[in-house]
């Protein structure tokens, strides 16, 4: 399918993982590229990246919105991986990136604002959500209920001591109700 064309398209949910299924919908491709570029973030700097096939489509019922897709699997680390295809990251009200930390070095710097949201995959936002089977005796996904008030609310002051201006938590709720009572 080239440029202009419409059709419909499953993306992701490979990873075999209950609750990870595929988004389909009708898309436009808008624009087509060879994957090749030279990375400038800070992580892959020089970096020559070659992500083979890339495309970028738009949503038919939310025209808002439009995906990069690559045909390798790879961190969402650096914007060259948008401009490739004619996205300049600066210029987009919202980006939003399938990545676990590695966005932060590039993207970061030109953010308002970073969420980071619990999606289904092989690699969960939050470690105590995994299936683990083999932790050594003693160890502890989270702080003992306890001492978990005082271990919170001492990492999120930590942050904030930090120069954060926003803080995204799994202790949100739990924080608010502690700090107002």
């Amino acid at each position: 399918m080239g440029a202009g064309r419409t059709g419909v398209f499953s993306l992701g949910g490979l990873s075999r993982i209950p609750g990870d299924a595929p988004l389909e919908g009708e898309f436009t491709v808008e624009r087509l590229g060879d994957g090749r570029f030279t990375c400038t973030g800070p992580m892959f700097k020089g970096f020559r990246m070659t992500l083979g096939s890339m495309a970028l489509l738009r949503s038919r019922a939310a025209p808002g919105v439009r995906v990069v897709l690559a045909s390798r699997k790879c961190q969402a680390a650096d914007q060259e991986m948008f401009r490739a295809l004619g996205v300049e990251p600066r210029a987009s009200r919202i980006v939003a990136l399938k990545s676990s930390v590695h966005f932060r070095a590039d993207f970061e710097p030109i953010a308002k604002e970073v969420l980071v949201v619990k999606s289904p995959g092989p690699a969960l936002a939050d470690p105590a959500e995994f299936a683990w089977t083999k932790l050594r005796r003693g160890v502890r996904l989270r702080p003992r209920p306890h001492n978990l008030q005082r271990c919170a609310l001492e990492s999120l002051t930590g942050i904030k001591r930090a120069g954060a201006d926003i803080i995204v938590t799994y202790f949100a709720p739990a924080a608010a109700e502690w700090l107002n009572g």
